[in-house]
């Protein structure tokens, strides 16, 4: 078995901004020295997994640039981001005269999500 340690300083996300997002809730008033790194390297997976499914999807639409579509249709077709965003994020595809046009909402209560800064209330 391999086991890679993760250093502090190869990072893609702003380690101070994970952690202040992290405090944002208001219930995490003291947060360790190790966590925002594990959260961070946990985010970096998560968005390098979901590009990659939206990624086939524009293959199977014969493009190589991503979409909005494209994540909308990864989310709906794979079963366990489906059941972990269906709560946030509300996807609609609509064929309009063989134009696809895709509507991403996020949903929820926008007064508990302006907390989180840099958090998009709608994406069209």
């Amino acid at each position: 078995m391999h086991v890679k340690t993760v250093s502090r300083s190869c990072h893609q996300l702003p380690l101070a901004r994970v952690k202040r997002i992290m405090k944002s809730n208001g219930v995490a008033k003291m947060i360790s020295s190790e966590t925002p790194i594990l959260f961070s390297k946990a985010c970096e997976l998560f968005i390098m997994e979901l590009t990659l499914r939206a990624w086939l999807q524009a293959e199977v639409s014969k493009r190589r640039t991503l979409q909005k579509c494209d994540i909308a249709k990864a989310i709906r077709n794979d079963q366990l981001l489906h059941n972990f965003l269906a709560p946030i994020v509300f996807c609609t595809l609509h064929d309009h005269e063989g134009e696809n046009k895709n509507e991403v909402e996020i949903l929820g209560d926008p007064s508990s999500m302006s907390s989180a800064p840099g958090f998009p209330s709608k994406v069209c």
